[in-house]
């Protein structure tokens, strides 16, 4: 509940007054001191309201003193004053928070103007108000120690059903994973085909361009020879004869082979050099 003070017009006091040519020419109707709450708590904020009513229309109210406010510390204040057709209203509002215990008395405030009515230097004061201060609000104390423990109880419940439900999730996976079937093993990758094995004919035929010699033509007509499954005892002829290679690739590099190996010295070059081409036509498309 709020206290107020309304406020009279005081003559001067022994306190000397400002000069009244530095006061405002007021009609003061109204001057009243209002507290709010009348009874709080330490710690707790009160409201003191300072209401000047005049018939003038003024900016500002000047030449107002405040109370003495011991056992409170400001947190500030606001003033603002509003004309009307029926002059001016000033209203100042401070807010105080409560740091003293008990029945704390606030002096009057007051206004020194010239009195309009009797156009004399006057000093206008409120009643002063008292307020009960009462301890810090052991309940609330304990209610706001409730309320914090509440919200750190539900973020542990809140951590602690998050953790659950992991787990729930972790045990499932592997409930699933120890009854799915088994997944079967990869296919090998396919072995990388043999690699024909290396025509020995190649060789013979590098050697014999490298060294155009008797020697070598006859190693090339052994593995012709070889190839075309002559007998120790037959001659070329009667090889393709027998083995129809009258026309064939192989009948064409065994006469062509035979003919460099039993030419006289001087033609033994020239003649394996007629004979490497038919050697090569013969195993023309395999790889070395």
């Amino acid at each position: 509940m709020a206290i107020v003070a309304q406020a009279v017009a005081a003559p001067p006091t022994a306190r000397a007054i400002a000069p009244a040519s530095s006061l405002q020419t007021l009609h003061v109707r109204d001057f009243t001191l209002r507290a709010d709450p009348a009874t709080l708590h330490v710690g707790e904020t009160l409201r003191l309201r300072i209401s000047v009513r005049v018939d003038e229309r003024l900016l500002a109210m000047d030449n107002v003193v405040l109370p003495n406010l011991a056992g409170f510390v400001s947190l500030g204040d606001e003033r603002q004053c509003v004309s009307s057709g029926r002059g001016t209203e000033c209203v100042e509002t401070m807010s105080l928070e409560a740091t003293a215990l008990g029945d704390v008395s606030i002096a009057a405030a007051t206004l020194d103007a010239v009195d309009a009515s009797t156009n004399k230097p006057s000093r206008f004061a409120t009643n002063g108000v008292t307020v009960r201060i009462l301890p810090a609000d052991a309940a609330a104390a304990r209610t706001f120690s409730g309320r914090r423990l509440a919200i750190i109880a539900a973020a542990l419940l809140a951590l602690a059903a998050a953790a659950f439900a992991a787990l729930i999730v972790l045990f499932a996976r592997a409930q699933r994973q120890a009854h799915a079937p088994p997944k079967p093993a990869p296919a090998p990758a396919p072995a990388a085909p043999p690699q024909p094995p290396r025509d020995p004919l190649f060789d013979v035929l590098a050697n014999l361009r490298a060294q155009p010699t008797r020697a070598n033509a006859l190693r090339a007509r052994a593995e012709l020879r070889r190839r075309a499954g002559a007998r120790a005892d037959e001659t070329c002829d009667d090889l393709c004869l027998r083995r129809n290679l009258q026309k064939a690739p192989l009948g064409a590099a065994l006469r062509a082979i035979e003919i460099a190996s039993f030419a006289p010295d001087a033609q033994v070059e020239a003649a394996i050099a007629n004979a490497c081409p038919q050697m090569e036509r013969l195993i023309a498309g395999r790889a070395p």
